[in-house]
């Protein structure tokens, strides 16, 4: 069976209501038309749920790809250099995102940051970046 959804605005609630009503299966595919992120509160959760489901599949809509233009913006370090590029189309970008809900988003992308960045901290101790292994010139032996 094929089935579509879209306008999800990070709704998970009605995403799981709407995804126990279908019953997906393995066989089955879903297409999200766009709009899954921006409004609601839980857009992360959405896209996490969808990325451990090889049978969805997200289709950019007009919220994804506001986010798109604006990924750049909003992950930029502030340097001089950041703020001589900053001009009034990328202002009117991040505004349109803004006045459609990503500061939803962008607050969950805040948090997944730092759940990531711990994690990731966490690794570095437990799995070093190298190990150093000597070794040995073989002794020769004779048969």
């Amino acid at each position: 069976m094929i089935y579509v959804m879209s306008d999800i605005h990070g709704m998970y609630d009605k995403y799981i209501e709407m995804m126990d009503l279908i019953d997906l299966k393995e066989t089955d595919t879903l297409y999200i038309l766009g709009d899954i992120i921006d409004r609601g509160v839980n857009s992360m959760k959405i896209l996490q749920d969808m990325m451990k489901r090889s049978n969805v599949f997200g289709i950019f809509g007009n919220h994804e790809l506001m986010m798109a233009d604006c990924f750049n913006i909003i992950t930029q370090e502030i340097t001089n250099e950041f703020l001589d590029s900053f001009d009034e189309e990328k202002l009117m970008k991040l505004s349109d995102w803004m006045n459609n809900g990503a500061f939803q988003t962008i607050q969950e992308f805040k948090k997944f940051l730092l759940i990531y960045n711990r994690v990731v901290d966490k690794m570095k101790v437990v799995y070093p970046f190298y190990e150093s292994v000597i070794i040995k010139k073989p002794k020769k032996v004779n048969v």
